[in-house]
């Protein structure tokens, strides 16, 4: 029995024992648990975050995908509106080019156009430093003859435009009224009147009150100008005649016209030589007084018997233009009294200027409406009638186009210096007058 006590005691101690170890194993695994339970949680937690982590990423991600498409619908909105852009500017900078282009063109235009004024310039001066060098010459040998030394251009001007003035006022003076006063005008007449203007019914009867005076005269004009300044040898026939005679100008009219055309052949193969000869034959009939007394009378003599032939072919001159459709617009008719004393004095004016332009060694010629363009313009040498003024002083093109209706006093123009040399130059002494209507 105590043996079995004894057993139960070492059984109970021994089971106390176990137990202790059991406790304090489940002790120890109950810590365990609780730091695998703080390790879950924590992990737990970790999680927890990194869900969130990634739920943010993901809205990230999301919000970036967004932004990348906007992006790209960005990009191709630029890239769209840069091309249209780089069109537009494309197209500007093609204008620019083109303008560059025009402008480049003008420039070599204008830049070639100055190298030929610059070389036109240079001949000009060649042949200006030749013209002095001439003109020095031809004042020596005036030296030897200074009553040949010629008038300068401006003196000439001057004495064709008061020829000018006082052939206008003889027509104003004595011409009729309005052209509609002779009726409808026949044909004949106005063929007569084709050399100096182009007729037109409405133009014409618009402008009836200038016309009489204007068609008067671009008469005049054309006879003085054709008889006497266009002949040098115009008063030949009356300076062959020892006396008056009903028969002067016919008997004088053969040699005249034979030596006229003697002059025009020569000049066409020999124009220094034929122009000399005609100069020099001339001088030769006007000569100028010297020292030497038993001369002076012999050549008085000839100069007066020349000047006085000038004066009767203008008279003689005269009378043939009275005879012409120009006597239709004069008025009163016949002309007599003081208007045919003042037209003789025209006309004696006219071949006494005729002669001293002769004397020289340059020639003349004379452009009317044969010769001169049919329509204005204002750039032209040509001078438009002074019943213009009004219209043109507002606008100096306004006539440019307009047919010239009348040629109320033809172009003066001279070729080659006074002593023969520079044929191929001109120079113009008198301009054209026109009306337009």
């Amino acid at each position: 029995m105590a043996h079995r006590g004894g057993f139960h005691r070492t059984i109970e101690a021994s089971g106390a024992s176990s137990l202790k170890r059991l406790e304090k194993r489940i002790s120890g695994l109950e810590q365990q648990i609780q730091s695998k339970d703080r390790q879950i949680i924590e992990q737990n937690q970790e999680l927890i975050k990194k869900a969130k982590s990634l739920d943010e990423r993901e809205r990230d991600v999301k919000a970036l995908l967004r932004y990348v498409e906007k992006w790209d619908d960005f990009k191709e909105f630029m890239d769209s509106a840069g091309n249209t852009t780089l069109a537009i500017e494309n197209q500007a900078l093609k204008r620019d080019l083109e303008t560059m282009k025009s402008k480049y063109e003008n420039l070599l235009g204008k830049i070639k156009q100055r190298d030929e004024e610059l070389e036109k310039a240079r001949d000009e001066q060649v042949k200006s430093a030749e013209s002095l060098r001439r003109v020095q010459a031809s004042a020596f040998r005036f030296q030897d003859q200074p009553e040949w030394a010629p008038d300068s251009d401006d003196i000439i001007r001057r004495e064709l435009n008061n020829l000018e003035r006082e052939a206008r006022a003889w027509c104003i003076g004595n011409s009729i009224k309005l052209l509609s006063g002779l009726g409808t005008i026949p044909d004949q007449l106005q063929a007569d009147w084709q050399g100096v203007l182009r007729y037109d019914e409405k133009i014409f009867a618009r402008n009836d009150q200038h016309l009489p005076h204007l068609i008067l005269m671009a008469m005049l004009m054309d006879f003085v100008y054709g008889q006497i300044f266009a002949r040098p040898l115009f008063f030949l026939p009356w300076r062959m005649a020892e006396e008056d005679g009903p028969n002067v100008a016919a008997r004088g009219r053969e040699l005249h016209e034979a030596l006229a055309r003697i002059l025009e052949e020569t000049s066409q193969a020999n124009l220094e030589g034929a122009h000399a000869w005609r100069s020099q034959w001339l001088r030769l009939l006007d000569p100028r007084p010297r020292g030497d007394q038993k001369e002076r009378p012999l050549l008085e003599t000839t100069k007066r018997r020349t000047e006085a032939a000038r004066e009767k072919a203008a008279q003689h001159i005269m009378q043939e233009f009275l005879n012409t459709s120009a006597a239709f617009l004069t008025s009163p008719s016949p002309v007599e009294g003081p208007s045919l004393a003042q037209l003789q004095r025209i006309f004696t004016g006219a071949a006494h200027l005729s002669y001293k332009l002769w004397l020289r060694k340059s020639y003349l010629v004379f452009h009317s409406k044969a010769q001169l363009p049919e329509a204005y313009h204002h750039a032209l040498q040509i001078r438009a009638h002074s019943l213009h003024n009004q219209l043109l002083d507002d606008n100096e093109k306004a006539l440019d186009g307009a047919t010239i209706r009348v040629v109320t006093h033809p172009a003066v123009v001279v070729y080659g210096s006074s002593d023969g040399a520079s044929y191929d130059s001109n120079r113009m002494w008198k301009e054209a007058v026109v009306y337009m209507g």
